[in-house]
């Protein structure tokens, strides 16, 4: 009896290691993959993903600025608004081109909410600000946009949109589109039903504001 018994466990397969790979199925799920950004300017879009500088939007941006808008001042009054290169690669790009996916509206973003910038004296600060409030007033495509100029008072305030409502009268694309209400400060896209509206942080001119539409 024992012998057979031997035999048997003798011939008997040895038990093999257990050896596991990894599942897909039980690791750790991979995030899905963003879609393509897909924005498009002058018959060209992006096809980048995740975060990234959409050169199309930049593009879009630095166009409006050099083949929109214009000079106001001094001896380069009514040329094209041509971006210095700092003006171009360090702000307006970067600024309207960096763009991050965003999960709430499901669609790509600008990846800076805001911006800041100091400058000296006599570096085209106005003539600058007043092509972004422009572009994002009429250029950024959107529907009942709001666009304010605040500074500590009125005419500090007015500095800026004075040069904006200059380009608007010097642009044959602008003056036919936009609307400038001097007395108000207030530049007007009717089409979009967008806004451009000077602020100021002065109580005393706020409150008298305020009683004149009272």
């Amino acid at each position: 009896m024992a012998g057979p018994r031997a035999t048997r466990a003798a011939s008997s397969p040895k038990p093999r290691s257990q050896t596991t790979k990894p599942s897909s199925q039980t690791g750790t799920p991979k995030p899905p993959r963003l879609p393509v950004c897909g924005w498009s300017f002058d018959g060209r879009a992006c096809r980048q993903r995740g975060d990234h500088l959409c050169a199309q939007r930049a593009d879009h941006a630095q166009a409006f600025a050099e083949e929109i808008c214009v000079h106001t001042k001094d001896r380069w009054a009514r040329t094209p608004f041509i971006l210095a290169d700092w003006q171009r690669d360090d702000i307006v790009r970067p600024l309207f081109g960096e763009v991050r996916w965003d999960q709430e509206w499901q669609t790509y973003v600008r990846r800076y909410r805001s911006g800041w910038i100091e400058l000296a004296r006599k570096n085209g600060k106005s003539e600058l600000l007043a092509f972004v409030a422009l572009y994002m007033l009429v250029g950024d495509d959107v529907e009942s946009a709001e666009v304010y100029g605040a500074a500590r008072d009125k005419d500090q305030a007015r500095l800026v949109f004075n040069v904006a409502a200059r380009m608007v009268a010097l642009s044959p694309v602008l003056s036919k589109r936009l609307r400038v209400v001097e007395h108000a400060a207030r530049i007007e896209d009717e089409k979009a039903n967008s806004v451009y509206q000077v602020v100021a942080a002065d109580a005393r001119w706020a409150t008298s504001a305020r009683t004149r539409r009272a």
